[in-house]
């Protein structure tokens, strides 16, 4: 989004600006979740919070589901421009991407925190026995 406001194309992973820019997102919003104001409560809101809860498998799985659907989508995109086509992508990639999250958040990270859980509280059981 930065390279299509700036005019500037190919801006590397480590550019100063993507940098900068990242910083003040998340100090805006680490800030916004630390004070309790109007930030907060629309940062709380249920379905941001469910976001946060799976973000983790978005960010496991979200490339994976990208190359997969570009490549079962190549034959219909290729008569459209790159912003149409990445505009066409969006859908199907968010729907995989965000189910797929969804499902090892709930059948995989879950029950292994849990898991880790308990084990956590055996070991203190048998350390406090002796």
């Amino acid at each position: 989004m930065l390279e299509v406001l700036t005019g500037q194309v190919d801006l590397p992973f480590n550019d100063p600006l993507l940098s900068l820019v990242e910083t003040i997102f998340a100090a805006v919003i680490i800030y916004g979740l630390a004070t309790k104001n109007h930030m907060s409560r629309l940062l709380s809101v249920r379905w941001l919070v469910w976001l946060g809860d799976i973000s983790f498998g978005i960010y496991l799985v979200h490339f994976l589901v990208i190359v997969i659907v570009a490549r079962l989508m190549t034959s219909f995109l290729l008569p459209y421009s790159l912003p149409v086509q990445a505009f066409l992508m969006l859908v199907p990639v968010l729907a995989v991407s965000l189910a797929a999250a969804y499902f090892a958040f709930r059948f995989i990270e879950i029950p292994f925190n849990d898991f880790g859980k308990s084990l956590q509280r055996r070991v203190r059981t048998a350390l406090s026995r002796g």
